[in-house]
């Protein structure tokens, strides 16, 4: 990739409160391309970035955009104002609302934008999901966002799956993740029982029954409400 790469980092190295936080870290990147920063909590990871963008001085080697040093490059000071302007249009907020009639191409363009939408199931008025796509495109039919998470339908067998763009998985919290990311959190998947909240692994340990019973009623029936799962529950007892 030498020659090609935008961005270059070459062994950087970095203390805090003087401990080490990250040494001799090296890479390059080229613009295109999708790249993952994966790691536990206090890796460094929000820390390299802070390197490469010139926030944070390194101690030790050295960081280029664009074959310019980010050590280099002149100190850019914003006004509240102006920072609030950055942040609302780095989310799709600052773009006129489309005209005419809202389509798939449009949900694409805002969801590429937002990178994740939240799931969560307060409903007082509307979905939480279907809200920040409202906020960026207006009214829009929401069934053109469901279309896009579809997949294996249990009552109905093989469902229209050839659109399905979003799967749900627990990204920062239960959100809508692009189905490209999905290789990217693999290893978190496959740590599932390290990683999973307290509650959540007490439930998985001690009613290993329940969970193989839910698990069951999903695949057969599809996509279903928790209050469903109650029901099938009470009336498996």
């Amino acid at each position: 990739m030498t020659g090609q790469a935008f961005l270059t980092a070459q062994d950087l190295s970095v203390r805090l409160a003087g401990r080490i936080v990250l040494r001799d870290v090296s890479l390059e990147l080229s613009k295109g391309h999708l790249v993952a920063l994966v790691g536990p909590n206090g890796a460094g990871k929000t820390t390299l970035f802070n390197l490469l963008n010139g926030v944070l001085p390194a101690d030790a080697g050295s960081a280029t955009i664009g074959g310019v040093s980010v050590a280099a490059a002149p100190e850019i000071e914003l006004s509240a104002a102006q920072a609030r302007r950055a942040a609302i249009a780095a989310q799709g907020l600052a773009r006129a609302r489309p005209k005419g009639r809202v389509d798939v191409r449009h949900l694409r363009r805002a969801l590429d934008a937002l990178g994740i939408v939240q799931l969560d199931s307060v409903n007082v008025f509307s979905r939480s999901h279907y809200m920040p796509l409202f906020s960026r495109l207006g009214p829009y039919p929401r069934e053109t966002l469901d279309e896009l998470t579809v997949h294996q339908d249990g009552q109905s067998g093989r469902a229209a799956a050839d659109r399905r763009e979003l799967f749900e998985y627990w990204g920062h919290e239960a959100s809508l993740i692009p189905v490209d990311m999905q290789p990217l959190l693999r290893w978190r998947m496959a740590r599932a029982d390290d990683l999973a909240w307290a509650g959540v692994a007490r439930v998985a340990k001690d009613e290993p029954r329940l969970v193989k019973r839910v698990l069951k009623l999903v695949r057969d029936e599809g996509p279903i409400r928790a209050a469903a799962v109650a029901i099938a529950g009470a009336n498996a007892s």
